[in-house]
């Protein structure tokens, strides 16, 4: 195989290997400039907002882009391969020379074409994959600002990285993530919040979610950090895609100050009570004594002794 092949060959395996845009676009324009034997070379993509060519990497000149540097430099020639994805243009390889008698010739070109396929594959990859990273972040953020520990568990029950909230109810590190459903029923200790009992690991919120149920129920947990139980509202609901389960969202509220608010309230409440129904019986052993004491001055047909009666009030 001939040297510039082999070249050609050992760059195809790199490229389709890298998702890192920014080493991916170093990586072909080393690998262009090199089976071509250029001066220089440069990777150029379009910009999604603007629609032009923008230069990604550039390797052998300072300025590259700029007309008028490259015409002081002594560029001469130059060898443009279109980059393509799904039929639609994304940018171009650019190969440079600067002696005017160099040619790009046949074999040059169709290296060159090649590695300009492999490369709109690999540049291709690697937008997506930032791509999903980027709404990885922005789903994420979302998690974060809505207030609520939202935990997405995939089957057979992998839980993702647990959000700011549910990792400040179960006293984790929010980067907290790969534990196994199992992992964490034996970590945070979940109880029915109505009668204290532990949840069996099948009856949990999240593996009932991955068997297709939606279920809310209120948990008590066991912060990790404090050792202290906190109680939650959790709900979990399955996620279907293509006929079947591909994971379980659960949100997790926090209910702990308004459960101890409540408490709180309901002690207030009984004490209150207590307080308001001490007097009454004083209150009522005096309204026995008048009552006596009227039926007796008519039985006897006799004026209600008053000044006893005052007497008896006053003690």
């Amino acid at each position: 195989m001939p040297e510039r092949a082999k070249r050609l060959h050992r760059a195809s395996i790199e490229l389709v290997g890298e998702l890192d845009l920014e080493r991916l676009e170093e990586a072909i324009v080393q690998a262009l400039r090199d089976i071509l034997k250029a001066d220089a070379a440069a990777v150029m993509l379009k910009d999604p907002a603007s629609g032009s060519l923008v230069i990604g990497a550039q390797e052998g000149m300072e300025g590259l882009g700029d007309h008028r540097l490259i015409e002081s430099q002594g560029i001469a020639k130059v060898l443009a391969i279109p980059l393509t994805r799904d039929g639609e243009s994304i940018g171009s390889l650019n190969a440079y020379m600067k002696d005017p008698l160099a040619q790009f010739n046949d074999e040059s070109v169709d290296l060159a074409h090649v590695l300009a396929a492999v490369a709109s594959v690999a540049i291709g990859n690697a937008q997506l994959y930032q791509e999903s990273l980027r709404q990885s972040d922005r789903q994420r953020s979302m998690f974060e600002a809505a207030g609520e520990g939202i935990i997405i568990t995939y089957p057979p029950g992998t839980v993702d990285a647990i959000p700011a909230a549910a990792a400040d109810l179960l006293g984790v590190d929010p980067a907290t993530a790969g534990l196994s459903v199992d992992e964490a029923r034996a970590r945070f200790g979940p109880r029915d919040a109505r009668n204290g009992e532990p949840i069996a690991p099948t009856d949990t919120a999240t593996f009932r979610a991955l068997r297709g149920e939606a279920v809310q129920q209120e948990v008590l947990y066991r912060n990790v950090r404090t050792g202290a139980d906190r109680v939650a509202d959790v709900k979990a609901r399955p996620v279907w895609s293509g006929g079947r389960i591909v994971a379980a969202v659960t949100t997790m509220y926090d209910l702990t100050d308004m459960r101890r608010v409540e408490e709180e309230r309901e002690q207030f409440l009984s004490i209150v009570s207590h307080e308001l129904r001490t007097p009454l019986t004083p209150l009522k052993a005096l309204a026995q004594l008048l009552i006596s004491r009227i039926r007796r001055s008519r039985e006897r047909d006799q004026p209600l002794d008053t000044v006893s009666l005052e007497r008896n009030l006053a003690s």
